[in-house]
């Protein structure tokens, strides 16, 4: 996929998400999430659960804003990168094309977390619980570096990948993409949450 229809996508996403979000009363930031509501969170430790994420304790709302932003910053990170030419030349997985290149969404199942993930993947598996305005304020500094990383993008040389922790070996435009993808997965967790919150509240 081209970046231009990649940010084109993502800034859909985002705006969903903004939506959302700028809705929200400050404490549903920092309100854990009940077994009956959603799940961001929850899985076994070292996993990914098929509606939350890493981590085996539910999630603040915030925590989730957090853990979007960070994942979104490792991965144009990765793509800025590969731009100064830190990469290898390698070829595209099966695996890569078809979550790229076919599908163009995250499966929807369990993820093993590796070991000994890079210290800048700390906050991804951790993230910090943040405020209404710390959140919203990420997600629009988010959607500044996609808008900046458009051009250099397209201009790296695709046979250059640098290697992700679990989907193997990128190329700058499918780090690009992953920022969406990513972004619009937990966009879709959030709007059932959110929905299942609201419904506890006027049950």
């Amino acid at each position: 996929m081209h970046a231009a229809e990649t940010l084109r996508r993502f800034e859909t996403v985002h705006a969903d998400w903004q939506r959302a979000l700028e809705a929200r009363p400050d404490g549903d930031f920092i309100r854990p999430f009940g077994p009956q509501q959603g799940g961001f969170g929850g899985a076994r430790p070292g996993q990914m659960g098929p509606r939350g994420c890493v981590e085996n304790t539910r999630w603040e709302l915030g925590r989730v804003c957090d853990h979007v932003v960070a994942a979104g910053e490792c991965f144009l990170d990765e793509v800025d990168g590969l731009a100064r030419g830190d990469g290898t030349v390698r070829r595209a997985s099966p695996v890569t094309w078809l979550v790229f290149g076919a599908a163009k969404r995250l499966p929807p199942v369990r993820v093993e977390v590796p070991k000994g993930l890079p210290e800048r993947y700390a906050r991804v598996a951790a993230p910090e619980r943040l405020e209404r305005g710390a959140a919203l304020e990420r997600l629009g500094a988010l959607a500044g570096r996609m808008r900046a990383a458009r051009q250099a993008v397209e201009s790296v040389d695709p046979r250059l990948r640098s290697r992700h922790p679990v989907m193997s070996w990128l190329s700058a435009r499918e780090w690009y993409q992953l920022v969406e993808m990513h972004t619009r997965h937990h966009g879709r967790q959030l709007r059932r949450t959110l929905d299942e919150l609201d419904a506890t509240r006027t049950a």
